[in-house]
């Protein structure tokens, strides 16, 4: 069993450390993150997990990262959270569901996007 949960929230990365890899060959590291309770306001460090491409790609320490908690079974039978953090772009790939909304209150058009104006 595994599952995932995008979290609706942001985490600050403290530390990482040495660079290992999974059993699929993916380079990951293990890393520290601030993270703050927005209805209490609490604040604790907790352990977390950054792929390696996230840490090439710009993220760094003091950054703040968008986190998933992901639930699964090891080898023995127990239940484990793991909180995967990213670095980069939140950005997701267009759709038209994604859109519908904002579609309903536009113009449809035929119009050529790539003729040149007039």
């Amino acid at each position: 069993m595994s599952t995932s949960q995008n979290l609706d929230c942001k985490v600050e990365l403290l530390t990482v450390g040495q660079v290992r890899e999974n059993s699929n060959g993916t380079q990951f590291r293990n890393a520290t993150v601030k993270f703050t309770d927005p209805a209490t306001g609490e604040v604790s460090t907790v352990w977390a997990r950054i792929w390696e491409t996230s840490l090439t790609n710009g993220a760094k320490v003091g950054d703040m990262l968008s986190a998933r908690l992901e639930e699964w079974t090891g080898t023995d039978g127990k239940v484990r959270e793991t909180l995967t953090i990213f670095g980069g772009s939140d950005a997701v790939s267009a759709s038209r569901g994604l859109f519908a909304n904002a579609l309903k209150k536009s113009v449809a058009t035929t119009a050529d996007l790539n003729s040149k104006p007039l």
